[in-house]
């Protein structure tokens, strides 16, 4: 778990929808960190489907399917991130727009590599096709987040979700991600876990406010309808 880096967070995560490398601002990732994305952070060469539970239905969920150093990484690759001083006045969810960023393409590689032969046999007959629609790392916290934004407009057919930090627990208080057709919360959330849920249609999701701290998590949306 990445909980030395959860007091850190708050300090400099205060994102914008804005800035991509059309003018300037991209992940400034180095040295070892693009050395070997898999060998560094990835836990397991082969998922196997019977390894996933399944705490809502056709959610799947994997423990520690990425190394606690991805989620640290990626929290200090975003630090250099230029302009992050406010927050835009009505946004409730800011985020960074990974396929705008230079390293979109090995990112999209490494998460399609691991997880495109398992979602085949967690959805019996469905067939990925490999295509990315859409990839965001999206922070949650607690004194922002007064309403809770229910994604809709994905026509994705799936999703993939990596925690980068844990999720703030806070004794007698559910948080974490909430279903709203299946009625039904993910809780327990830590850095480097891994989820894959159905597209928005049938699976709207929800991000349940921490009273106190902030979440950051990468979510990748895969296959849009033709």
């Amino acid at each position: 778990a990445v909980v030395s880096t959860q007091s850190r967070i708050g300090t400099f995560f205060f994102f914008r929808w804005l800035k991509t490398k059309e003018d300037g601002a991209d992940l400034k990732l180095a040295g070892l960190f693009l050395e070997d994305w898999k060998e560094k952070y990835v836990s397991y060469k082969v998922l196997e489907a019977e390894a996933f539970s399944e705490p809502c239905k056709n959610v799947f969920l994997q423990k520690s399917a990425f190394t606690v150093e991805f989620g640290r990484d990626m929290v200090t690759a975003l630090d250099s991130l230029p302009g992050y001083s406010g927050k835009p006045k009505f946004y409730d969810r800011p985020g960074y727009n990974v396929t705008k960023s230079v390293y979109n393409d090995t990112l999209t590689s490494v998460i399609l590599d691991l997880t495109e032969d398992v979602v085949s046999k967690l959805y019996t007959g469905y067939k990925p096709k490999g295509e990315l629609y859409d990839s965001w790392i999206i922070e949650v916290e607690g004194k922002f987040e007064k309403k809770r934004h229910v994604h809709r407009g994905n026509p994705a057919a799936y999703h993939v979700l990596v925690p980068l930090n844990d999720y703030p627990a806070v004794e007698g208080v559910v948080t974490g991600y909430f279903f709203t057709k299946q009625s039904c919360y993910v809780t327990d959330i830590e850095a480097g876990d891994l989820l894959i849920f159905p597209g928005f249609i049938t699976h709207q999701k929800v991000e349940v406010e921490p009273p106190q701290g902030m979440h950051l998590y990468l979510e990748m949306s895969f296959d849009p309808p033709k």
